[in-house]
Parts: C-alpha cells; sequence; structure tokens
C-alpha cells in the first residue's frame, strides 16, 4: 500500500492455479472486472500472455486517443477460477499524469513513408512511450508486419519525426511479448 493515499501498489497470492477451466477471453473479461474495481477507468489491453494456467494482462492508460505506456497496470487471473494471482500497478501510480500533449507535427502519411516496403502497417495511432533514461516521447505508433507475418511496432517521434525505438512482437498460441 502507497504511504501517500493508501493505494494498493502490488498483491502477490501463492497460490497456484493447477488447471485451466477459463477460455482466454473469459480470463481477459476477469481481469478487466478487476482492475475497473480498483477504479481504474480510461485503460486499454495492450498485450496478454498464458503461463502456467495464469494469464497476465498488461493494461495502460488512455488519453483521448494517446495511449499512455508508462501508465501500466498488470493483473494475473488464474485460469481455474478467475481468482487475483497478481496486481502490480507502481508503475501507474509513479507515472500516470494529465499530460500536455503538443499537437502532432508530422502526420502519419509522411512517416508510413520512411517505413521499409515490406511493411505492411496494420494500424496506426498515437502513444507516449517511455526511454531509457526514464524520460517520456510521444509518438506515432505504427503496428506493422512483414511477409514472414512477423508484427513490429515503429515509433516516430511525433513532432520531429524521428525515428524512436522499433520493437520486435513475438507471438504465439500463449500471448504476446515485445523486444
Amino acid at each position: 500500500v502507497s504511504r501517500a493515499g493508501g493505494f494498493i501498489t502490488e498483491a502477490l497470492s501463492s497460490r497456484v492455479p493447477r488447471r485451466q477451466g477459463m477460455t482466454v477471453e473469459a480470463a481477459l473479461d476477469r481481469a478487466k472486472t478487476i482492475l475497473s474495481g480498483r477504479g481504474y477507468s480510461a485503460m486499454t489491453e495492450s498485450y496478454h500472455i498464458l503461463q502456467d494456467a495464469a494469464l497476465t494482462v498488461t493494461f495502460c492508460a488512455k488519453q483521448g486517443s494517446t495511449v499512455c505506456y508508462p501508465d501500466m497496470v498488470k493483473v494475473t487471473v488464474a485460469m481455474d477460477d478467475g481468482s487475483l494471482l497478481r496486481y502490480d500497478a507502481r508503475e501507474y501510480l509513479t507515472s500516470h499524469m494529465l499530460r500536455e500533449l503538443p499537437r502532432p507535427e508530422t502526420s502519419a502519411e509522411k512517416l508510413r513513408a520512411q517505413l521499409p516496403e515490406e511493411l505492411k502497417v496494420l494500424r496506426t495511432g498515437l502513444a507516449v512511450i517511455p526511454t531509457p533514461g526514464g524520460e517520456e516521447v510521444f509518438c506515432r505508433e505504427f503496428v506493422c508486419e512483414n511477409e514472414e507475418e512477423q508484427h513490429y511496432l515503429v515509433y516516430f517521434n511525433a513532432v520531429t519525426g524521428e525515428q524512436e525505438r522499433i520493437l520486435i512482437l513475438l507471438e504465439d498460441e500463449n500471448g504476446t511479448l515485445s523486444l
């Protein structure tokens, strides 16, 4: 529990789920219910991963249509009964604020032209991403796919147009990880 405000920062259950009785969709709904029950609104699912009969869902805050990746809450649900196994809101509680987001100076179309031709853009949006130095960058996010159906996230600074980061998405039947 946080000193300031008395917010639950982290919770962990020692219970080990024995089997997978729920569908991933049902577990996702349960995770959303747990999150909203703790007063978190304007959150969107970023990714999820299924391991050892437990589904971990990463939620990020949204400010308007902008996804704020530093404002993250992770919820882990048991796949046998939907109970809460782990809850981690530390990043959200230390990062969340109303941001003064600048007007994007670079258009999605202009930035799309900078992507390699072999990448097909599946969707684009606005995002705030953390930097390794603990700062934040307002970006245009491109979700892309190559000929082998490998997915990538490409981030361009929404103001300067400079490429900020490329992430590879590792996806399988258990969920998604980003590298």
